[in-house]
């Protein structure tokens, strides 16, 4: 092989070196992503359905979307929480949990604040309310109450009585307020059943638009299908050019074996006819030797 033909080589492996690294890192990075979502939606499926009367948790903690505003901003609408499992009688004022909404007819989970607890017949309650909806509650009462042109400052006093704010989020330090008036429709039990669990303020933001987004159809083909086609149309072309690579460098490789048999064949001609007249010399002083002399 040449120069020229070992210097096209040296680039091609180069460039097959680096195709199979991309190949390589784009695959571990889809399977880091990929594989951990397919196990924990199986596990979730799982327990699911051994424990249909519960949504589904892992460990004792609980991933769910939030698709309302009520609890902005400390917590907002396409964040995925969790909610981690708790003894109901540690429940305290202040905390914000995940329950069944006892005045929903579909189970639908709540995840709003405790702003009181009693106690009824030996059972705890809990009364609760969205951040969100208290503050917008508040506010706009607060407005209303400044634009009357009758007694501007004894409305605003009305309002600021019936609401308390506090600023004792245990781990926030977040401002709220308990609104007088707003509250959930109706309190809920402190309970195993009821209860599933206390938002241990560890939330991630939009990525439960993202999962919303993947349970469609499109989402299902964009998030999934796309991704999974070009990679395996990657691999197929990076398996294409290193099959074109090595059919090269074959020929090349023959060609080159071709050339020193055609060199080998020249030289071995080449030293033939260069012998001839040495013997033929060779033959006619033996000739002369062996002529009767006169």
């Amino acid at each position: 092989m040449d120069n020229k033909e070992k210097k096209s080589s040296a680039p091609t492996e180069e460039k097959d070196k680096k195709s199979g690294k991309v190949s390589l890192i784009i695959g571990i990075v889809l399977c880091c992503i990929l594989v951990p979502i397919l196990i924990m939606n199986c596990a979730l499926i799982i327990v699911g359905f051994t424990n249909p009367d519960k949504p589904p948790a892992l460990f004792g903690v609980t991933p769910m979307i939030v698709l309302t505003d009520s609890m902005e901003p400390l917590i907002n609408e396409g964040d995925i929480i969790l909610s981690k499992a708790c003894d109901p009688d540690s429940v305290e004022i202040g905390d914000v949990i995940s329950f069944f909404d006892p005045a929903s007819p579909t189970d639908a989970i709540l995840t709003h604040r405790v702003i009181d607890i009693y106690e009824e017949g030996g059972v705890r309650y809990a009364i609760t309310a969205g951040d969100n909806n208290a503050n917008s509650d508040y506010e706009r009462d607060r407005r209303i109450a400044s634009n009357d042109k009758t007694d501007p400052d004894g409305k605003l006093a009305e309002v600021e009585k019936k609401a308390t704010i506090k600023t004792d989020d245990k781990k926030s330090g977040y401002e709220y307020v308990v609104y007088e008036g707003h509250k959930d429709s109706k309190p809920v039990e402190l309970n195993d059943k009821e209860l599933v669990g206390v938002y241990g303020y560890t939330r991630f933001p939009f990525i439960g638009k993202v999962s919303m987004f993947m349970q469609t159809t499109w989402g299902w083909v964009i998030c999934i299908a796309v991704p999974l086609i070009a990679f395996i149309a990657f691999e197929l072309i990076s398996r294409k050019k290193k099959d074109k690579n090595k059919d090269k460098d074959m020929n090349a490789l023959l060609a080159e074996l071709e050339a020193l048999k055609a060199a080998k064949a020249a030289a071995e001609a080449g030293e033939a006819p260069a012998s001839a007249p040495e013997n033929d010399s060779t033959d006619s002083s033996n000739e002369a030797n062996d002529a009767p002399k006169e």
